[in-house]
């Protein structure tokens, strides 16, 4: 057949297929398919936190034999950025186009990305994006109680961007596990001093790189030597596997560089399951390798692995930065349920990737 109307016409016949009952007059009329698509139709960005970024990822794939020109991709609210494109998509591929939304304002933001192909047929598609902003939850919230009233403290203003703290290259390199089903702890620390610049700053939110989708992680942070003092535990209720993941504290912590920081996870996972992403090392030995299986803290030097866990914690300056604020106390010298004969392996990086 051949593009535009095709008639023609369908014989029926009895069933000694001799003689002819009728004919029926069939019209088909063919175009020629779309070749270009984009997905999804639409973004929402869902609550965004004042002064946080969330991407978003937009997919153009060309499903003709010749390629097809990207020429233009705008945004009609200067609140959702258009990232860096080829302006060129190849017959039967894709390109993935990212979108991010930053806002300092509170509220509903709208808007329309708009993208123009050389596809002769279908050469516009308009994208509509949204997004609420909202404020970040309040920090060192605190009550007071005297008689029938009760007296709430707590830190909103945040200065400037914070700064990422971490003692890992920023580049998944491998996966660590046990070589038995178990729950374990992996932890970065900075000792007393080491973080003197950061004295009074909050933690607001901690990355960490997992290889795992199975695997159940809670966040833990504790103060003094050996870990001895957990301030924060916190189960991580979404993550996505190969990829980063940033957990908002739901209770920020005050940095009092004078005592060890711990931070870190307690993690459960089943055999052959490697769900704490390392750097290439070599390791920060008693820092950014600290594991527990139930024995005490260990580094994974004694595992004969050097590594370093990929870690990471915002610390961000607020109008107290400088006061030193108590933290409630979780637990005192809270202790796993020990695994015999516990050992570690890593995955081999040929299957791990990297980011």
């Amino acid at each position: 057949m051949t593009l535009g109307l095709n008639e023609s016409e369908l014989y029926i016949y009895d069933n000694s297929l001799s003689n002819l009952i009728t004919t029926v007059p069939v019209m088909i009329y063919l175009s020629e398919p779309n070749p270009v698509n984009v997905y999804p139709e639409a973004l929402f960005f869902g609550d965004v936190a004042v002064g946080d970024t969330v991407v978003k990822t937009l997919s153009i794939s060309n499903n003709g034999a010749e390629p097809v020109d990207i020429l233009s991709i705008s945004s009609s609210n200067p609140d959702f950025i258009i990232g860096n494109f080829e302006n060129i998509v190849l017959p039967f591929d894709q390109q993935m186009v990212e979108v991010s939304f930053t806002t300092s304002l509170v509220g509903e933001s709208n808007g329309t990305i708009t993208i123009l192909t050389s596809d002769p047929s279908d050469p516009e598609f308009s994208i509509p994006v949204s997004a609420y902003g909202m404020l970040p939850a309040p920090a060192l919230l605190q009550a007071s109680v005297a008689d029938d009233d009760v007296t709430l403290n707590w830190t909103m203003s945040v200065q400037g961007d914070g700064e990422w703290i971490h003692w890992d290259d920023g580049v998944n390199y491998t996966a660590i596990g046990l070589t038995s089903p178990g729950t374990w702890q992996y932890a970065a620390r900075w000792e007393a001093g080491q973080l003197s610049g950061n004295n009074g700053h909050l933690i607001q939110k901690v990355s960490f790189y997992t290889l795992s989708n199975i695997s159940d992680y809670t966040l833990k942070i504790w103060t003094g030597d050996n870990a001895q003092t957990l301030i924060v535990s916190q189960p991580v209720n979404s993550f996505e596997a190969e990829t980063w993941n940033e957990i908002f504290l739901q209770n920020p912590v005050t940095i009092n560089a004078s005592e060890d920081l711990w931070v870190g996870f307690e993690v459960t996972q089943s055999l052959d399951d490697f769900p704490a992403g390392v750097d290439e090392g070599p390791a920060m030995a008693g820092f950014g390798d600290m594991v527990n299986a139930g024995a005490g803290w260990e580094t994974l030097t004694d595992y004969g692995l050097s590594y370093n866990w990929n870690i990471q914690f915002l610390a961000v300056e607020t109008d107290d930065a400088g006061k030193t604020v108590s933290q409630q106390i979780i637990a005192q010298n809270s202790q796993l349920d020990p695994i015999e004969s516990a050992e570690f392996k890593a995955l081999e990086p040929s299957a791990s990737g990297s980011a």
